[in-house]
């Protein structure tokens, strides 16, 4: 069983998103392709899901001045190419309320484990595979950001650029009341939407 779609081809995407104020000139691309997300019911069809993205086809004619240029994350740099994180590993990323923060990996969930996002569009949703990320200093993520890629600093490596390492997905706060930001592993988006960075 697959979950309902509730979108369309061809949907605006406005940057900054309709939530910072945006209206219908601030449009930076068309909605082109997306994944389902499955419901968490009980069944012999369960699955869990891997991520929640969408692709969008940058449009043509951008207005002049348009805080917006692809290849690019604003006040970040150029992003070339992606990468896999493991626990440790430093991240950063740009995101619509809590801009640029920094963060480390503390957990990647093992193969079986998942976290149950609810409701999801009326039903519960489970997602296996993220990983957990949390900020020295502050929170690493907040309501609104949900969507913003997190980079791994390549230019120690000397590449020069950041690379793509996960999609920022949810967030909250543990039994200790520590801040939490779950995040999507960017290779499987990339192999299964079928694009480039």
């Amino acid at each position: 069983m697959e979950g309902g779609d509730f979108a369309r081809q061809g949907d605006v995407w406005l940057q900054p998103g309709a939530h910072g104020g945006a209206t219908a000139s601030d449009a930076v691309a068309v909605l082109d392709r997306w994944n389902k997300i499955a419901p968490a019911v009980l069944h012999q069809d369960y699955r869990f899901n891997m991520y929640d993205a969408a692709i969008g086809r940058v449009l043509d004619n951008l207005e002049e001045g348009t805080d917006f240029e692809p290849g690019q994350v604003r006040k970040l740099g150029k992003v070339e190419g992606a990468t896999s994180v493991d626990v440790g590993d430093e991240v950063t990323k740009m995101g619509a309320r809590t801009e640029v923060t920094k963060g480390i990996v503390t957990h990647v969930f093992v193969p079986g484990a998942v976290t149950r996002v609810g409701p999801y569009h009326g039903h519960d949703a489970d997602f296996a595979l993220q990983l957990v990320i949390q900020s020295q200093q502050g929170p690493f993520s907040g309501a609104g950001d949900s969507g913003s890629l997190i980079l791994r600093d390549e230019k120690d490596k000397g590449a020069g650029s950041y690379k793509a390492a996960a999609l920022l997905f949810a967030g909250g706060t543990d039994e200790h009341g520590s801040d939490l930001t779950i995040a999507s592993p960017i290779i499987p988006i990339i192999h299964n939407l079928k694009f480039k960075l």
